[in-house]
Order: C-alpha cells, then structure tokens, then sequence
C-alpha cells in the first residue's frame, strides 16, 4: 500500500527512536523486526487491540467521540467521494471482491459529493437543451445551404445560448443528418 510522505517521515522518526533505544541496549534490530511491537527488540506484534484501545485514550482526552473503526468508514467515504476509484478503496482497507463490503459496509452518503452530482447533471441536462433548441431553430429554416452553416452558428448560436464553435459543429451534424423536406 502507498503512503503519503508525511507517514513515511513519521515511521522513519520511529525508526530512529527504536533504533536507538536499542543501540543503547546494544541489541540488533532482526531483518523482520515488526514495525510495531511491545519488545524491545520488535520480535512480536502488537495485539490489534492495543492501538483500538490508545485511540479511545487519546479521543476522549481530546473530546473526540468516534472510534478508530469510524475513522476507516470517513477514511474510505471522503477517497470514494474524492474520485478515487472503488478497487483502490477496498485494497486500501484489506476488502477482498471487488469492492462490495467497501460499498456495503463503508461508503456513507456525503452531501457535497451529491451536490456535485447534481451539478454535473445540471450541467449536462443544460448543455442538451442547448442542443435541443439549436435543433428547433434549425428545422425552422427550410432549406439549408452547406456552404452558410458558419454564418447560419453565427446568427442562431446566441439564440440558443452556444457558442460558434460549438453551435457550428452541432449544425454541421444536424445538417447532415437531415432528411429532405417533402414537398
């Protein structure tokens, strides 16, 4: 798993601390030492609940009413709400199955990523009634010259609220999928 450079800094602080602890002890640190361990010389694990526990310390001093579960539920909903893909969210949390307990068990509603898919949704939703009236005010006009399309997005892009490019390009599509009028 990747880890920001600020928690890398702060596992090599505690590196050097374990290391020097055990510098003055003259003890070696063993190729697989635990990162995290009771023992001086970081033989064994700690037990998991250790840090559950020294989280609930250090919360309730700070006036903070979560758990340390609870911040793999936030941890887990502000990635999936930030883009970050949903494979990537269940690797970080160890959830094997493409995902289905990281949705079922850990993605929470969060309002600003609703609104943003909202406005995302207003936006396309705009764009397609650009488009829609673009289409009226085209088939309004009878017969259309190929050659006059850049003049016809230049007159008609402001009615529909587009720009030249844009509305060009829309009349070109329109123009060549226009079936002929039936006299």
């Amino acid at each position: 798993m990747s880890l920001d450079p600020l928690t890398c800094e702060l596992l090599q602080e505690h590196l050097r601390r374990r290391q020097a602890a055990l510098d003055a002890a003259d003890v070696e640190l063993a190729e697989d030492a635990f990162v995290f361990s009771p023992d001086p010389a970081s033989l064994k694990p700690w037990n998991p609940d250790t840090i559950t526990h020294k989280y609930e310390r250090h919360a309730r001093a700070a006036g903070i009413r979560s758990s340390l579960k609870e911040l793999r539920h936030y941890s887990a909903t502000q990635l999936l709400s930030n883009g970050i893909d949903l494979r990537t969210v269940a690797g970080r949390l160890g959830h094997a199955g493409g995902g289905v307990t990281t949705l079922r068990f850990y993605a929470q509603f969060v309002r600003p990523a609703d609104q943003q898919a909202a406005a995302m949704l207003s936006s396309q939703l705009t764009e397609l009634r650009k488009r829609e009236r673009l289409w009226e005010l085209f088939n309004e006009i009878p017969t259309v010259d190929l050659d006059a399309l850049s003049q016809l997005a230049t007159d008609l892009a402001p009615k529909a609220d587009l720009d030249e490019p844009t509305a060009s390009a829309y009349l070109q599509e329109f123009a060549q999928n226009r079936r002929p009028r039936s006299a």
